[in-house]
């Protein structure tokens, strides 16, 4: 806690702040440096005193700050709290933004409570001593403290009663669902064809060539008989066979190609429409 010139903590009830009070004034802590915010059962019908007395004369800040804290036995200054004023009155007594916060938060969160500030004049570690001892709350864990997400209603807004309307609509959700869409079949079939070809062969010929000689020349060996010479002839004869063959291999397989659909669908919706009867509600505006 920062050391300020004037302390102040929070009561869950008027008795115990006024329990805290008379210990401090027992310890030398005179009137007019002991304030008190009170918040009551008849809260509603002192704002309603306080709204008439407005209307009369609207006091200043520091004026304010004296109603709320000023101290001395005046019912009115003790009892009177406008919410809207609290922050102002807490931060012109050099209460930290902090504890200010915090302390607000604890005052409006309950029907009942109170707030009482010492201007302790150098005394102020005895002073939270006296005010914690009775059960005071001085706000020691505010800069921790995890407030409600929601926020605070104002009192205008506590007196309206508020009604959830639902507005349905109706939207398009698109489910896709795979279906057969045929089925492709692949078949080969046999073609007969007829394919001619020359194939170069080669054979053999007798070639008989008769040679003169010259001059006679004997012959002794003659034996002047018949005599068969036989000379092979051979010739190359093409044979053709027919053999399997890979000519063109064909791969098969499936893709999916994107494409889009339109579908033209009428959807209902609800809107507020909201008709005013000025007759039966006077004075009251609908926003």
């Amino acid at each position: 806690m920062s050391r300020n010139e004037t302390v102040a903590g929070y009561f869950p009830s008027r008795t115990q702040a006024e329990s805290a009070i008379s210990a401090l004034k027992d310890a030398g802590f005179s009137q007019d440096k002991i304030g008190l915010a009170i918040k009551g059962r008849d809260y509603e019908t002192v704002e309603q005193n306080r709204t008439t007395a407005k209307e009369r004369h609207e006091p200043g800040t520091w004026e304010r700050i004296k109603e709320f804290f000023g101290g001395g036995e005046s019912e009115d200054s003790s009892s009177s709290y406008r919410s809207e004023d609290m922050d102002t009155a807490l931060s012109g007594l050099s209460i930290n933004d902090e504890q200010a916060r915090y302390l607000r938060h604890r005052f409006d969160s309950t029907n009942e409570g109170a707030i009482v500030t010492v201007s302790a004049d150098g005394r102020e570690d005895e002073a939270r001593q006296i005010l914690e001892r009775s059960g005071c709350d001085i706000g020691r864990s505010a800069s921790t403290y995890d407030y409600p997400a929601r926020t605070e209603a104002t009192a205008a807004d506590r007196d309206l009663e508020q009604q959830n309307v639902q507005l349905y609509g109706e939207v398009l959700r698109v489910h896709t669902d795979r279906v057969s869409r045929g089925e492709a079949r692949l078949r080969k079939e046999v073609h007969t064809d007829t394919q001619t070809i020359e194939v170069p062969v080669k054979r053999e010929e007798l070639v008989v060539e008769r040679v003169p000689v010259t001059g006679e020349r004997p012959a002794d060996s003659a034996s002047f008989r018949e005599k068969e010479i036989r000379i092979p002839l051979s010739e190359e004869k093409a044979r053709v066979e027919k053999q399997p063959v890979v000519r063109e291999e064909v791969r098969v397989g499936k893709k999916e190609v994107p494409d889009t659909e339109t579908f033209n669908e009428e959807v209902r919706s609800e809107d507020l429409k909201v008709e005013e009867n000025p007759s039966k509600q006077p004075g009251r505006k609908v926003a």
